[in-house]
């Protein structure tokens, strides 16, 4: 679920997409690509445009038509859990692949050394960036904080001494974008 700018509600269903516009309920017909995927997750743009996440990849409606917006046709399909519009306009993404970030300047995959090598092989077009290896929480906690959260709160930000184990929620902590931060190389937004 989401709202777009004009103040319509816009709901994800297993067959595709309703939006409410405060008097009546309308179905948005699924992209022709589409048409037995199931919505993920949706999110909305600053022109009212709305982004649809499915086991296929991301779909851009906008003025009544649907337009693929990664991947490119012809490419593997990226599963999409979970997409985020940040300030700066960019679009975030979890998939089946790797985080993806999809700006006007370019499109990035973060993702492990052996899925970068994989994806290079499948789709040599799109950029990668690896991440490094994933490390306990206690061994986060020992190095650095690690924040991830949206524009309303942090989720979850790990701090502590060396033998924390559970993660210090921070529910009214505010920040102006989310940001996954295991080092300063690897923050791409700042928690302010």
């Amino acid at each position: 679920m989401t709202s777009s700018s004009d103040g319509v509600i816009w709901f994800g269903a297993d067959d595709g997409i309703v939006r409410y516009d405060g008097i009546e309920w309308t179905s948005v017909p699924s992209p022709a690509t589409e048409q037995a995927t199931q919505v993920r997750t949706l999110v909305a743009g600053p022109q009212s445009e709305i982004y649809r996440g499915t086991e296929t990849g991301i779909f851009e409606y906008s003025q009544q038509v649907w337009r693929p917006v990664f991947p490119r046709p012809g490419n593997p399909p990226f599963p999409v859990y979970d997409l985020l519009r940040a300030a700066d306009g960019s679009l975030w993404a979890t998939t089946g692949w790797g985080a993806l970030h999809i700006s006007d300047a370019d499109t990035t995959l973060f993702t492990s050394a052996d899925m970068a090598r994989t994806l290079q092989a499948l789709v040599p077009s799109l950029r990668v960036e690896t991440i490094p290896a994933p490390q306990s929480r206690r061994t986060m906690a020992s190095v650095s904080p690690c924040y991830a959260g949206t524009s309303i709160r942090i989720r979850e930000a790990y701090r502590g001494s060396p033998s924390a184990s559970r993660p210090t929620v921070l529910p009214n902590a505010r920040v102006s974008a989310w940001a996954i931060g295991l080092s300063p190389s690897m923050a791409r937004s700042a928690v302010s």
